[in-house]
């Protein structure tokens, strides 16, 4: 069984100066993603940045294409996809690199094929026993129990929210880092 992590979904970004005071907000491994933010927002940068993501992994899913893995920040601001996202991302990809249909999971799971196909919508609230249901049936083994993953996504147990809290810490931490590099080339 292949294991995941949460923290797997973390892209690097690129921020370039834009017009009207902004930054120009890309990502090297998904070119789809782009969007701005004013400069000396570094948190509205990462916000939008994690919308735009979203909104490119699920175009991804949604058009059947390939979602690479993200490359290595190397010193660049990064922004990691929510839990609930980076977990059907995971589902997506096992079934693309096993050959398995949307129908041929739903068979596995004994369930509506429209059960499966709101499942990898990521604008969806999938149940958590479902998808960790679903990730077993790729032979994907999600980083937690059902429970702890739907209390991670609703934010429901203090205990979990440490864990959350941990996945923020780095990217907070790759945000001051980025920030503090960008600080030392202006001069101030």
């Amino acid at each position: 069984m292949q294991n995941i992590s949460v923290f797997t979904w973390s892209y690097p970004l690129d921020l370039a100066p834009d017009d009207n005071a902004t930054w120009l907000i890309t990502s090297p491994d998904l070119p789809e993603l782009t969007t701005w933010a004013p400069i000396g927002q570094l948190a509205d940068a990462v916000r939008y940045a994690r919308k735009a993501l979203v909104a490119a992994l699920a175009a991804r899913i949604e058009r059947g294409e390939d979602i690479p893995p993200p490359s290595a920040a190397k010193g660049r601001l990064s922004v990691i996809a929510p839990t609930l996202v980076g977990l059907k991302v995971a589902l997506y990809r096992a079934m693309r690199a096993q050959g398995i249909s949307q129908k041929e999971l739903a068979r596995r799971l004994n369930c509506d094929p429209k059960e499966v196909r709101r499942t990898l919508d990521v604008t969806h609230s999938t149940r958590a026993d479902f998808l960790d249901r679903a990730l077993h049936a790729v032979e994907v083994q999600p980083p937690s129990s059902a429970v702890e993953i739907h209390a991670i996504v609703r934010g429901a147990v203090n205990d979990i929210e440490v864990k959350r809290a941990a996945m923020y810490g780095a990217e907070i931490h790759s945000l001051l880092r980025f920030a503090r590099k960008k600080k030392s080339k202006i001069g101030h």
